[in-house]
């Protein structure tokens, strides 16, 4: 954006995805980054401010959430999967893009809710997300998350494979 022009909330301008991050709930730690593109952009502080609104209880579950706080905007579709083979009985996570807190950002609701609804086809059918989290390693997510957030700012689409 040009250094000159000063933008402020609500001035319906569109801003780049400066980050997206995977955030869960884990059963012993709470909830928690477990990939974000580029690394420490949310810092824990933060996060550890916003968790309970981004990772809800059951009622705001698959809704399109927005949470401003400290320049940024948070914009996530939060998803709880119900079955015994989860800890604690149930899976928590929620893909979150993060905006300039002036940008507008409903045309992104849209694309945040698809990309939580393929992420999710992907844990039920292969148990992806989980078993990634587990592991500890996200390289694959990761991938796909900067792959994501590169051809949307550059292209305004994006297409998986």
């Amino acid at each position: 954006m040009d250094g000159k022009v000063k933008y402020y909330e609500g001035c319906g301008q569109e801003g780049p995805i400066r980050c997206i991050f995977l955030c869960e709930f884990h059963p012993t730690a709470g909830p928690k980054i477990t990939c974000q593109v580029p690394e420490n952009y949310i810092s824990k502080d933060i996060f550890d401010t916003v968790s309970h609104y981004i990772i809800p209880k059951v009622q705001l579950q698959r809704c399109t959430l927005t949470v401003t706080l400290l320049g940024s905007k948070i914009l996530g579709f939060p998803v709880r999967i119900d079955n015994k083979k989860y800890a604690r009985n149930a899976y928590y996570f929620n893909l979150c893009f993060v905006c300039d807190a002036w940008a507008r950002t409903v045309h992104l609701e849209p694309l945040v809710k698809k990309l939580t609804e393929y992420l999710l086809s992907m844990e039920l059918e292969t148990e992806w997300l989980s078993k990634q989290s587990i592991s500890g390693e996200a390289k694959a997510l990761g991938g796909l998350m900067r792959q994501v957030m590169q051809d949307i700012n550059s292209r305004r689409m994006c297409t998986l494979t």
